[in-house]
């Protein structure tokens, strides 16, 4: 009824929204998110680096792990 109703029938975006979000993948990003110090976000600020620098540099390199378990849940689904 949702994809009907948003006009996306006989497309292929029908097929990749609904299951593009995933509330179980989502807790445990978030989990994993939440459980990064905050200390390297500021140490990282006090050394110079921009939120994206820290973004990119810090906080996505630690959550490859947690990416990967999300990646190999999604190819199984």
């Amino acid at each position: 009824l949702v994809v009907k109703s948003l006009g996306l029938l006989d497309s292929y975006w029908a097929l990749i929204l609904p299951t593009a979000n995933n509330a179980f993948n989502l807790i445990i990003l978030k989990n994993f998110f939440q459980n990064i110090p905050s200390s390297l976000e500021e140490s990282a600020k006090n050394d110079g680096c921009n939120d994206l620098g820290i973004f990119f540099k810090i906080v996505l390199t630690l959550s490859l792990p947690a990416i990967a378990t999300n990646s190999l849940y999604y190819a199984v689904t």
